[in-house]
């Protein structure tokens, strides 16, 4: 399956001109080469088992192949077609020609050219809008950034990074716990089938992790007398199907989960603050207000939309709707809109 499963709109003017680009040392890049060889031929020695029948067959085909060789190089006199090329090469002057695995190997080309080259293809204008994408191809999964620009109509992929499971839900956060509160920040929240939230920095390129994760912490305590054990979690246990950052309190983030609840995180802690399950179904859909940043709303299978108000987390919802369907996605609201609402208590 190739498909594009969620996207988000980055605001213009906020990624940096030149993003950062993460180049791999050649001493961690040769020992991982190394390490994955290594692990490479563990997996082929441990599954690699033949009996003596089947060795006896391979040494005799080997032989057989041997002997068609050797008939071959005889009758066409290839022993001496290498001393041909030679004298050839020679002749014609082409010893002198070395072949590079790349460009920046090569003594004839210029670096600063191709550094330069690599830095102009990176670089994000003021002018030009970005769209962060998750896209599925196959069993490959990947957060892809893309750049367009109305004027000159250009639109394509300005880099992606690879993501271990499917996204399902991606929101643009404009707040890193790691910088100062002056410096903007270009992040963006990706959730997908596991029950973890995570973060990436979009104005680096060639990342192979995000800058951080949120995760519920499983703790386990006792049920009555039986001696049963039970997982209470601090943070959801299923997928996560929709994401809202607070624009006023830019710390604060708003998740949707498939295990029908709604959690309430803070960025700055990295943990969750609150979860809303006042839900009977999975959870498709959550907003925070755009003025009252204490109002969130959410959008749940059961067809209900309900407004909780998070100064008081653990009561019932102050207001829902009951609608014909599922609720899959719910926009951004205002006041006006939701006081001249009819609701069920």
């Amino acid at each position: 399956m190739n498909a594009v499963t969620c996207l988000t709109w980055v605001r213009r003017g906020i990624a940096k001109a030149h993003p950062e680009l993460v180049r791999l040392p050649d001493d961690e890049l040769e020992n991982l080469l190394s390490s994955a060889g290594r692990v490479a031929e563990t997996d082929s020695d441990n599954d690699q088992v033949d009996s003596d029948d089947e060795k006896r067959k391979k040494k005799a085909k080997n032989s057989d192949l041997d002997d068609v060789k050797e008939s071959v190089e005889t009758r066409y006199n290839l022993d001496d077609y290498d001393e041909d090329d030679e004298r050839e090469n020679e002749e014609t002057g082409l010893t002198g020609l070395s072949f590079y695995p790349s460009n920046r190997h090569d003594p004839y080309l210029s670096k600063n050219d191709q550094s330069s080259d690599d830095e102009s293809d990176l670089t994000v204008s003021a002018e030009d809008n970005l769209i962060a994408l998750g896209k599925v191809h196959g069993d490959f999964f990947s957060l892809e950034v893309w750049v367009t620009n109305v004027d000159d109509g250009s639109l394509y992929c300005h880099h992606d990074v690879i993501l271990p499971s499917c996204p399902l839900a991606l929101e643009w956060v404009g707040f890193d716990p790691g910088e100062s509160e002056s410096t903007s920040a270009n992040l963006v929240a990706v959730g997908n089938m596991t029950s973890s939230i995570e973060l990436w920095d979009l104005d680096v390129v060639n990342s192979l992790e995000p800058a951080f994760s949120l995760r519920g912490k499983q703790k386990r305590r006792r049920k009555d007398k039986a001696a049963k054990k039970v997982a209470v979690s601090r943070g959801h246990t299923d997928a996560i199907l929709a994401l809202s950052w607070n624009t006023n309190r830019q710390q604060i983030l708003g998740s949707a989960s498939a295990d029908s609840s709604v959690g309430v995180w803070d960025l700055s802690r990295g943990r969750a603050v609150s979860f809303l399950t006042s839900h009977s179904d999975k959870v498709q859909a959550v907003q925070w207000h755009p003025v009252e940043d204490q109002l969130l709303v959410s959008g749940c299978y059961d067809g209900c939309v309900r407004l909780f108000d998070c100064r008081a987390p653990s009561a019932d919802p102050s207001r829902q709707w009951a609608l014909s369907g599922e609720v899959e996605k719910v926009p951004n609201f205002t006041i006006s809109c939701i006081s001249h609402m009819s609701y069920l208590y």
